[in-house]
């Protein structure tokens, strides 16, 4: 069982279906890492616009929601635990690439953490 199963994670046949895709796949990290890398440099940066202005929008919104201080940083950060989350119920490749471009454009944006 994986780290995932053993933190109390939820095994079931949607994330061993997962597994062998992704064993069926030949993935491994180095490609979930040049995906990440693709999406977070690529089409969505053209969609969404930058990453800086678009976590600090975020940020902005998530600030007067909760009634205090959120970072683009920490943004980027909880999205991240977002799709950690997500897997506890069955990995899938996207929210794995996803997840490290969460985490990739949240050590950019950790300079302009105040």
């Amino acid at each position: 069982m994986n780290s995932i199963g053993e933190a109390g994670g939820k095994r079931g046949t949607s994330e061993v279906d997962g597994d062998q895709a992704l064993d069926q796949q030949s993935m491994v990290r180095s490609d979930i890492l040049s995906k990440a890398n693709i999406l977070i440099t690529g089409d969505r940066a053209k969609q969404y616009g930058s990453a800086e202005e678009n976590f600090n929008c975020i940020a902005t919104m998530w600030t007067a929601y909760l009634g205090r201080h959120v970072s683009a940083y920490d943004v980027a950060n909880m999205m991240a635990l977002l799709k950690i989350a997500r897997m506890r119920n069955g990995v899938h490749q996207d929210s794995s690439v996803d997840g490290c471009g969460y985490l990739a454009l949240a050590y950019e944006l950790s300079n302009q953490v105040t």
